[in-house]
């Protein structure tokens, strides 16, 4: 999935799928290109995987933020001291025991 943001100047106006920001735009299979980008005030979205160790953190969606041209949806935390007994107690991960939590 592409992502990308509209921007004007260093302030964010929206982020969302190129096909949903411009729906009347054709784009190579790969999607916009970094002229087109460059030309209609928009930057990519980070979408590559953030390395943490899921025992003593964790990723978690953030607000967008625009920093050296690029946006960035996600972030890495440490986890809290409940968070790493729930692990303790024989979760590998944080995402192991949400994916197991009853309703």
């Amino acid at each position: 999935m592409t992502t990308i943001a509209k921007i004007n100047g260093d302030t964010l106006v929206a982020v969302g799928h190129y096909r949903y920001l411009y729906p009347n735009t054709k784009h190579p299979s790969g999607g916009p290109t970094d002229d087109w980008l460059l030309n209609a005030s928009c930057v990519r979205v980070v979408e590559e995987n953030l390395d943490c160790d899921f025992t003593t953190h964790r990723i978690e969606e953030i607000t967008p933020y625009l920093s050296d041209g690029k946006v960035h949806t996600r972030r890495v935390v440490a986890l809290t001291s409940d968070e790493i007994a729930v692990i303790a107690g024989g979760f590998s991960s944080m995402q192991e025991y949400y994916a197991t939590k009853p309703e």
